[in-house]
């Protein structure tokens, strides 16, 4: 195992450095607005290049992963039930964060979101 140690020395830019959010915004790489339309606060619409990165991303570390450390490549339904959410620490914490599909008045299902798997 090794480690690194990172200097937090500040930088000295030519420009006021901006959030990532309000530069991809503005070059018309992320879509705020139109992501609140499709599916409510939190998300975005990734566009052009950004929405190209993030796919060659995920797909790189797929396949480093699979290819040279032994991973094997699943693809998990997007709905999950409840105990499956409390058994990957989501719930009960984040229960106000998640977004549900209901089944039955008794059953509801959760969307699962990438980024916390």
């Amino acid at each position: 195992m090794c480690s690194v140690t990172c200097s937090a020395a500040a930088r000295n830019y030519a420009f006021a450095p901006k959030p990532h959010d309000d530069l991809g915004g503005a070059l018309g790489y992320m879509d705020f607005e139109t992501a609140a339309k499709l599916c409510g606060a939190r998300f975005v619409v990734l566009k052009k290049g950004l929405a190209r990165l993030e796919r060659a991303i995920g797909q790189f570390m797929l396949d480093l992963h699979t290819n040279e450390h032994g991973y094997t490549e699943i693809n998990p339904p997007l709905l999950v039930r409840n105990d499956v959410m409390f058994g990957t620490g989501q719930l009960p914490k984040f229960e106000d964060d998640q977004f549900w599909a209901h089944q039955r008045r008794t059953a509801r299902l959760l969307l699962r979101d990438d980024r916390q798997a």
